[in-house]
């Protein structure tokens, strides 16, 4: 049976959460990432180097600038960070980077 959507309730929010001015950096004890949110939401994000996901962490974030810092040992090498983004009324996006450890 196919799955349905049901429209969001009149006035309800149907947008979902934006993040502006993404940027990561990463060293052998931790990642970064610094971004700006349009609303509140919650934030997965998962670092991955290739096919290997590493790490899997959320964080609850109010809306504005946001940084969001995971502290591990991380070896030299290019990770691939994929962020969801989820906001009270359960709309989603994704975004995607990459960092570099030295």
């Amino acid at each position: 049976t196919p799955t349905s959507t049901n429209p969001p309730p009149p006035g309800g929010d149907a947008t979902a959460p934006r993040a502006t001015g993404l940027r990561a950096s990463a060293t052998r004890r931790r990642v970064t990432v610094r971004l700006t949110l349009n609303e509140a939401a919650t934030i997965t994000l998962r670092v991955r180097r290739g096919l290997r996901r590493i790490v899997t962490r959320t964080f609850d974030a109010d809306s504005g600038a946001v940084t969001l810092r995971v502290r591990r040992r991380f070896r030299p090498g290019r990770y691939t960070l994929r962020l969801t983004l989820e906001d009270a009324a359960g709309n989603t996006a994704m975004r995607s980077l990459s960092a570099r450890v030295r």
